[in-house]
């Protein structure tokens, strides 16, 4: 065994004043339970210092070539380098022919010359001598390069220009939506750049097309609330279970119309008790705007939407929903479709107002329990309940009932008691000012309005 132990992989080392020596431990332990558990263990020895040896000839070969390797590089660039250089150079000289000098002045600027002199096409052509058939059979990828380079050229231009005039942009829409009403529906800079009144205004930026585009933010306004709109029926078109009837007119208010965000909590799995996002809440869903570089979206990659990338890259917001954040789920639809039909109205028809005046509470009776009580909930409710229900319990549907008035009635005014006391809690920042659009809690913004709006008599609206 001890002739097997050179073999076995160790580190030297110098502590103290003292040479140590360690011995890799696995290795050490799984050859000495070989050793023991050989027949023959001396000829177990022997195959192993004959294995290893020709293991350890091959290593110190090895290390041998990696010693004399630099000078062979060496050796090698000096009697090569200035070959590949000079077809290197031919390639250029072909390019800048083609017609290519501004990208070409770009990528040394850039310092991305490397995009088109480390291509793996262009070193391998370079490997041997350059004829002019080669050169013709290279020229599309060589322009296929180029293009790209084109590309990113126009990119960055572009950047700078959005960078230079989207504060501007920024400041006139801030001008503009100062003096709408706190419930007014928002639309986004990556929306408003995307309009042709202000693509007009970027491709000839000066004071009187800037005056122009002050007094057309109005329109531009009202041209992507349309937009906003129209995207937000596509979503209700596409999620309509079949057997109902797609009715544009009241579609975007039925009580089976919600959305869900899988960004945030708005998934129906979120522990904090959100209400569901309904219509038109959902043009104003923060999530909606967020610049995702790492998400995926339709058309990324497309000339118009260089602009968006660009207007994420410098401010952070996007046009609304383009990474599709916010969904419908065809479940739900069938499950307020249910209760609403429980509660005696026809889900074809029938409004989310209609349901708040109704106000029915629900029950989930497999969810009651000695130790918790009653699962009680508002109807908007219920989509979210069965979705964590049926998260834990894919095999059974969850039993729910809608409860008669007077239990109901008692239920509703401790649900009241909650909602009051989670909007008074300091944290709270979902209520805000109808006068200056100061946030807070109900609480703070009740002495707000008293103190700096001198307002008397505070009420609460819950018109979105």
């Amino acid at each position: 065994m001890s002739e097997v132990y050179k073999y076995i992989p160790y580190v030297d080392f110098r502590s103290a004043g003292e040479d140590w020596r360690y011995y890799d431990f696995d290795t050490e332990c799984r050859w000495r339970e070989e050793f023991r558990n050989s027949k023959d263990p001396y000829s177990w020895a022997a195959n192993k210092v004959a294995e290893q040896s020709i293991i350890d000839e091959h290593s110190q070969e090895c290390m041998e070539w990696e010693q004399i390797r630099p000078l062979l590089q060496r050796y090698r660039r000096v009697k090569y380098g200035d070959t590949i250089h000079d077809r290197k150079r031919t390639i250029y000289d072909r390019v800048l022919a083609a017609g290519w000098k501004n990208e070409l002045n770009f990528m040394v600027r850039e310092n991305i010359m490397h995009m088109l002199m480390d291509d793996i096409k262009v070193e391998s052509a370079c490997k041997s001598a350059l004829t002019e058939e080669e050169l013709i059979n290279l020229d599309p990828h060589l322009d296929r390069i180029m293009a790209k380079v084109f590309e990113l050229n126009l990119e960055q231009k572009r950047y700078h220009l959005l960078d230079e005039y989207i504060q501007t942009i920024e400041d006139i829409l801030t001008s503009y939506s100062i003096f709408l009403p706190a419930n007014s529906l928002v639309i986004g800079m990556a929306d408003v750049i995307l309009h042709p009144i202000t693509q007009s205004y970027l491709a000839n930026p000066n004071p009187k097309s800037e005056a122009y585009l002050s007094k057309m933010m109005p329109v531009i306004a009202a041209d992507i609330k349309v937009s906003l709109n129209n995207q937000v029926y596509d979503l209700i078109r596409a999620n309509t279970p079949p057997g109902y009837a797609f009715n544009r007119d009241i579609a975007l208010n039925l009580a089976t119309t919600i959305f869900y965000c899988s960004l945030c909590g708005g998934d129906g799995f979120s522990i904090s008790p959100a209400d569901p996002i309904r219509y038109p809440r959902i043009i104003n869903h923060n999530c909606a705007f967020y610049h995702l570089p790492d998400f995926s979206c339709d058309g990324a990659g497309d000339s118009k939407e260089i602009d968006i990338d660009i207007c994420g890259q410098i401010t952070g917001c996007t046009s609304w929903n383009r990474f599709k954040v916010l969904k419908m789920n065809k479940e739900d639809f069938k499950a307020l479709a249910e209760i609403v039909i429980m509660c005696g109205l026809d889900p074809q028809t029938a409004t989310g107002d209609d349901m708040d005046a109704l106000d029915p509470i629900f029950e989930c009776v497999s969810c009651n329990s000695p130790e918790l009580g009653r699962t009680t909930m508002r109807w908007s409710l219920v989509p979210r309940h069965r979705k964590q229900w049926n998260h834990c319990n894919s095999k059974t549907p969850p039993d729910i009932v809608l409860l008669e008035e007077e239990e109901a009635e008692a239920v509703r005014i401790r649900m009241d008691e909650e909602e009051s006391r989670r909007m008074a809690h300091n944290m709270y920042r979902d209520l805000i000012c109808a006068r200056c659009k100061t946030r807070g809690s109900s609480g703070h913004l009740r002495y707000h309005c008293k103190t700096t709006s001198f307002v008397e008599q505070v009420s609460k609206s819950w018109d979105p």
